[in-house]
């Protein structure tokens, strides 16, 4: 029998108006600060723009995620973002998804964007959910096992 409870995880948008945006400028996303610099540097947070508006936000991406690119897109020192994961879902637009599914999502904050890049709004959206529900009726049909607990660490890793 499918479980009833559904975790949805919250998403945001930022969208580049397809001109790249200017040195030191900074986006906030889950707490974390992220400076576009136009050259590498090897600091936390900072990432390297490029020579356009859509490889500066590849590189955005990959330091989000801790991509391929470290230490030339951005910085070798770079730190998780504990809240977001990033993906490119067009030349100009990348997509923010909460690590956390459900509810929770949505208090992952994005900051004022810079010239150039425009948010989807000031919290991820969308997210739907109880974690604690979810788990209590995984719990309750005795569906909780060594390959599920497994299988949630990996996509939460």
């Amino acid at each position: 029998m499918p479980l009833t409870t559904a975790l949805v995880f919250a998403s945001g948008t930022l969208t580049s108006d397809e001109t790249d945006v200017a040195g030191d400028a900074t986006q906030a996303i889950g707490g974390k600060t992220y400076t576009f610099k136009a050259s590498y540097s090897n600091t936390d947070g900072h990432v390297t723009k490029d020579a356009s508006a859509t490889a500066t936000l590849d590189n955005l991406v990959a330091a989000i995620n801790l991509g391929t690119g470290s230490g030339s897109l951005y910085a070798a020192v770079m730190t998780k973002n504990d809240y977001v994961r990033a993906v490119k879902t067009s030349a100009f637009v990348v997509t923010l998804v909460a690590r956390t599914p459900g509810i929770l999502g949505n208090l992952v904050t994005i900051g004022t964007a810079p010239t150039h890049l425009t948010r989807s709004g000031a919290n991820l959206a969308s997210g739907s959910g109880y974690l604690d529900t979810f788990f209590a009726e995984l719990e309750a049909r005795g569906q909780v096992n060594s390959d599920l607990i497994a299988t949630l660490a990996r996509a939460h890793a």
